[in-house]
C-alpha cells in the first residue's frame, strides 16, 4: 500500500524541467525538429511556469497528507488487528495457565495424597515387617523347643522302652508274689488263730503285772524308808538316790561343777516319780542337769545322754502359747540354754529354759 502511495506521490509531484518542458500540443518529433532552432524564452513565459508549477505543488501536498493519514489508519487498523490477536492469545494463555495451574493443583493434590498414601503404606511395611520378625523369632523359638521336644521324646521313648522291660519284669514278680501271697494267706490265718490264743495268755498275763507292779511299789517305797540313812547330811533320799537342795543361788556352769566337787551331778530327771519328788522339795525355781549349749534345739543332759532317748519331758506349755522351750533373746542375745524345774514368777511343776547367766537355786543328784 505505502509503495502504490509512494508511486502516486512520485507522479503527481513530478516537475518537468525548462530542458524537457514541452507544451501539450506538441508531440515528441516536434520536440525533437525544434530543438536546434531553441532560444531562450521570454521572461514573462518563466514566470507562467512557476506558477504552474506551484500549483502542482500545492495539489501535491494535500494529497500527501491524505495518502500519510491513508497509510497511518492503515497502520491503526494492522496494530489493532494485531492487538486484538495479541489479546486473544493473552486470554487463550490465560486461559491455558489457569487450566495448567488447576492441573498442576490436582496434580499437586494427588502428588500430597500420594504422600500421604506412601507414609501409610510406608508405616504398614514397617507394621508388616516388625511382626514378620515377630513371627519369625517365635518360629525359631517354636523350632527351638521341638528340637528340644523332639530330644525328650527321644528319651522318653528309650525310658519307655526300659520300663516296658521293667513291667514285664515285675509282672513276674507280681505273679510270683501272688502265688506267695496265696500261701501266706494260709499262713495268716494260722497265725490270726494262733494270735487269738495268745491274746487270751496276754489278758491272763496283764493281770499279773497289774498285781506285780503293785508288789513292785510297795517294795520301793520300802526300800526308800530302808535307805535314807545312807544319805550324808543336807541330802535328802529318793529310793536309791540322794539329792541335794542348795541354798545358795549360782549360775548354771557353777551350779555344775558345784554339784561335781559334792560328788555328783545337777539332777536328771527321767520319770514321773522324780519330777513329783523334786517339784515338791522346792518352792523357785532351780537349775537342773539339762543343756542345749553345743547344738540349739539339741538337749543334752550333763552324762551326755540326749533328752530323746529318755523320752521324758515336762516342759511348760499351754495351748494358746508360747512354749517352752522358746529361746527367748530379749535378756540374752546368746539366748536361753539352760534348763531350770520352775520359773521365778512361779509354776515349780515345769521346765523352763532359761539363760545360763542367771543365779538360781540348783539341785544336785548322786
Amino acid at each position: 500500500m505505502q509503495a502504490i502511495s509512494g508511486n502516486n506521490s512520485f507522479d503527481l509531484c513530478k516537475m518537468d524541467s525548462s530542458e524537457n518542458y514541452h507544451s501539450p500540443s506538441e508531440t515528441e518529433d516536434d520536440v525533437y525538429l525544434n530543438t536546434q532552432y531553441w532560444h531562450p524564452k521570454p521572461k514573462k513565459y518563466t514566470d507562467i511556469f512557476v506558477l504552474r508549477e506551484l500549483k502542482k505543488v500545492k495539489f501535491c501536498i494535500p494529497s500527501l497528507g491524505l495518502l500519510l493519514l491513508l497509510g497511518a489508519l492503515m497502520a491503526l487498523c494492522a496494530v489493532g488487528i494485531l492487538y486484538h490477536n495479541k489479546v486473544v492469545s493473552f486470554e487463550i494463555l490465560h486461559e491455558q495457565s489457569e487450566n495448567a495451574t488447576v492441573t498442576l493443583m490436582m496434580q499437586e493434590n494427588k502428588a500430597k495424597d500420594k504422600d500421604v498414601s506412601f507414609e501409610i503404606l510406608r508405616e504398614q511395611y514397617e507394621n508388616a515387617t516388625a511382626t514378620l520378625m515377630m513371627q519369625e523369632n517365635k518360629a525359631k523359638e517354636k523350632e527351638g523347643m521341638y528340637e528340644a521336644l523332639e530330644v525328650k521324646y527321644q528319651e522318653l521313648n528309650v525310658s519307655y522302652n526300659k520300663k516296658e522291660g521293667m513291667y514285664e519284669a515285675l509282672e513276674v514278680k507280681y505273679q510270683e508274689l501272688n502265688v506267695s501271697y496265696n500261701r501266706k494267706e494260709g499262713m495268716y490265718e494260722a497265725l490270726e488263730a494262733k494270735y487269738l490264743e495268745l491274746n487270751l495268755s496276754c489278758s491272763n498275763k496283764e493281770g499279773m503285772y497289774e498285781a506285780l507292779k503293785e508288789k513292785y511299789q510297795k517294795l520301793n517305797l520300802s526300800c526308800s524308808i530302808n535307805q535314807r540313812g545312807r544319805c550324808v547330811e543336807g541330802w535328802k533320799t529318793l529310793g536309791l538316790k540322794c539329792y541335794y537342795f542348795s541354798t545358795e543361788k549360782l549360775n548354771w556352769i557353777r551350779s555344775r561343777d558345784y554339784c561335781v566337787e559334792k560328788g555328783g551331778h545337777l539332777v536328771i530327771i527321767t520319770s514321773q516319780t522324780e519330777q513329783n519328788f523334786a517339784s515338791s522339795q522346792i518352792r523357785e525355781t532351780h537349775w537342773i542337769g539339762l543343756n542345749d549349749l553345743e547344738t540349739e534345739g539339741k538337749w543334752m543332759w550333763v552324762n551326755n545322754q540326749p533328752l530323746k532317748e529318755t523320752d521324758v519331758k515336762f516342759w511348760f506349755s499351754t495351748p494358746e502359747g508360747p512354749n517352752e522351750p522358746d529361746n527367748w533373746k530379749k535378756e540374752d542375745h546368746s539366748g536361753e540354754d539352760c534348763a531350770a524345774l520352775g520359773h521365778e514368777i512361779g509354776d515349780i511343776n515345769k521346765w523352763f529354759d532359761a539363760s545360763c547367766r542367771k543365779q538360781k537355786r540348783f539341785i544336785c543328784e548322786k
